[in-house]
């Protein structure tokens, strides 16, 4: 049986959260991926619709048809906890080898998803308090939701 280290596991387990979540969060935000028309210039932008093709394709490729309907349900809900550990392990290793971490192919993508959360997070600050006064926050990609947004609950 093929054995790796702690360093390696941690590692994995890591780039799996990080994908899975970004995942999880494209998925979530209506309007994220509309498809956009792309110039080619010395480098591909990356847009969101791109990375969860990839997420999806790996996932499916890796594991099956059954166990990515599970990804599938539990990314959406924001459970991918309940994935078995091993699982996680052998999407991390996969998800590292093809570049979608946080250091890969998409690092722009994972950029400006954290800003964007950051803006709409201090949009709802005010002095140090989040204030909802309206009812209506901008979303991770700048649409209204109509609600209150999870950085502020």
């Amino acid at each position: 049986m093929l054995t790796i280290s702690d360093v390696q596991k941690r590692s994995y387990l890591e780039t799996y959260g990080c994908v899975t979540e970004m995942y999880a969060t494209l998925r979530g935000t209506p309007g994220a991926l509309k498809v956009e028309r792309v110039e080619y210039r010395e480098e591909v932008k990356s847009i969101p619709i791109d990375f969860v093709c990839d997420v999806e394709t790996k996932v499916k490729r890796t594991v099956g048809e059954k166990y990515y309907d599970m990804y599938q349900r539990l990314a959406a809900n924001q459970e991918s906890a309940l994935l078995p550990e091993t699982m996680k392990i052998i999407l991390g290793h996969v998800f590292e080898s093809y570049g979608l971490g946080v250091e890969g192919t998409y690092r722009r993508l994972y950029y400006t998803v954290k800003n964007d959360q950051m803006r709409s997070y201090m949009k709802g600050m005010t002095n140090g308090v989040f204030s909802g006064s309206d009812g209506a926050d901008t979303g991770v990609f700048g649409e209204t939701t109509g609600g209150f947004s999870e950085a502020g609950v």
